[in-house]
């Protein structure tokens, strides 16, 4: 029993060591970290109807340590002069075409590309996803809430005039 203890210690130390080494690296070497600022507990409670599929991706999400992440993001970022923005948890950054700001009103997760209506242009949604992120990070302006902001649902990204002189 106390040789699984001390294997248990052994990677939860192996994984902060990782977290921090991870963040320090982040901060020191970007001028401008993007965050989600994700539901980790919602990512991580059980899903009804799953079965034993949906404990797997609970623990991973557990293992993963997203809000200690996020934490020493926060801090670090103070130390190295690195601006951090943080994306609201309900900004509909997979379902937003990059290229024409257009929102796909039903997109399911387990939709991995898509095609924007607008434009015709194929997203794969994570790297679309990362793509509107980083414009958020150049021009927060862009993104307005629509809907209801208190519980943060309706976010909206207009066309970004400065994108548009850029592409015309």
């Amino acid at each position: 029993m106390r040789r699984i203890g001390k294997l248990h210690t052994r990677v939860a130390n192996l994984r902060a060591d990782a977290i921090h080494q991870t963040t320090t690296e982040l901060v020191s070497l970007t001028e401008t970290l993007v965050v989600e600022d994700l539901s980790v507990k919602g990512m991580a409670a059980r899903k009804p109807g799953a079965g034993r599929a949906g404990r797997g991706f609970n623990r991973a999400v557990a293992d993963a340590a997203l809000g200690e992440v996020s934490r020493q993001l926060g801090y670090k970022t103070g130390w190295y002069g690195t601006r951090l923005v943080e994306a609201h948890r309900h900004l509909p950054s997979s379902k937003t075409c990059a290229s024409c700001a257009r929102r796909e009103p039903n997109l399911p997760l387990n939709v991995r590309e898509w095609t924007c209506d607008g434009c015709g242009v194929v997203h794969h949604r994570d790297i679309n996803a990362a793509t509107n992120l980083a414009h958020l990070a150049v021009c927060t302006s862009c993104w307005e809430w629509t809907g209801d902001a208190e519980r943060g649902r309706g976010a909206t990204r207009k066309p970004c005039p400065a994108q548009q002189r850029a592409t015309a």
